[in-house]
């Protein structure tokens, strides 16, 4: 698989943290949506991330485990490995945690870019 390498913005993934601890988890929504296009970019791949949101808002966060998971496996594809990036994200997101799960999604798609 060709990867090609596109102009990501670089995050600093402390200060994502920090607006969604300020804005009551509001920034992490646009958190996701920035990773959405940052990992559709990098794979190449269309994709849209207001679909992404509407269904996570619709289903009342249940799509946001499916979505961390096909991240993980999008992220591994990237980089040509098969890894357990996926089922990492899905882990942390079912344990509460998917603030750490964007975390560590951020800082891949840093080392990426």
């Amino acid at each position: 698989m060709a990867v090609i390498r596109m102009k990501i913005k670089q995050r600093s993934v402390g200060l994502c943290i920090l607006l969604s601890f300020v804005t009551c988890g509001l920034y992490g929504l646009y958190w996701m949506c920035c990773l959405h296009k940052d990992v559709s970019k990098l794979a190449n791949k269309p994709s849209s991330a207001a679909k992404m949101m509407l269904l996570t808002l619709v289903t009342f966060g249940i799509y946001m485990f499916y979505w961390m998971y096909k991240q993980g496996k999008t992220i591994d594809q990237i980089r040509q490995v098969n890894g357990s990036q996926a089922i990492v994200y899905l882990l942390l997101s079912l344990f509460g945690l998917s603030l750490i799960a964007l975390a560590i999604m951020r800082s891949d798609v840093n080392q990426l870019a």
